[in-house]
């Protein structure tokens, strides 16, 4: 079971789909992340723009909702996962902008955004097609958080640099921010 961790929406339990279908972030990771961005970068969350990228059950972008981002725009491809479980974790929340398409195919947003998070499918290799994807979103000031597994490759975007990272268990954590 995951919560929302702060925020309006505190505790919160999320709807999750079965673990062989997503692999939603964990309380710990979602918690130590938000805490860099803060910390780090002086992110505060209200009224900021947030892009989640292969959404799954939405808990990353919803605890960015929750803090007052908005809007949030989930991108997840799966029909199945937008109805069953991130409209069912959003509710009603005006602020949130579901989108069901595929995060590698080309998608329009109706303004730029201040933070991504891309948490790509583990061993598919999608992780640079998507950054492709999520560039001409991006705020001239903006970061975007990349996951992978601990073991995969992973190259800089000319014009962004890796300013932090950290390993959690079995997943590589990188922040980019534009040179």
């Amino acid at each position: 079971m995951l919560r929302i961790l702060q925020g309006k929406y505190r505790n919160r339990r999320l709807i999750l789909p079965p673990p062989e279908v997503v692999r939603p972030m964990g309380q710990r990771m979602r918690e130590a992340i938000f805490n860099i961005l803060r910390h780090r970068y002086a992110c505060i969350w209200e009224g900021q723009s947030v892009l989640d990228v292969f959404a799954g059950s939405g808990s990353i972008g919803l605890e960015a909702l929750s803090r007052g981002a908005n809007p949030v725009f989930f991108i997840e491809r799966s029909e199945d996962i937008v109805q069953n479980f991130i409209r069912k974790n959003v509710r009603d929340d005006e602020n949130a902008v579901i989108i069901n398409t595929n995060a590698l195919a080309p998608y329009s947003l109706p303004c730029l955004v201040d933070v991504a998070f891309v948490d790509p499918p583990f061993g598919k290799d999608m992780v640079k097609k998507s950054l492709e994807r999520v560039f001409p979103h991006m705020k001239e000031q903006s970061y975007i958080v990349v996951q992978q597994e601990l073991n995969a490759s992973f190259v800089c975007p000319p014009g962004w640099r890796v300013d932090a990272e950290r390993i959690y268990t079995y997943k590589h954590m990188r922040i980019l921010c534009r040179d």
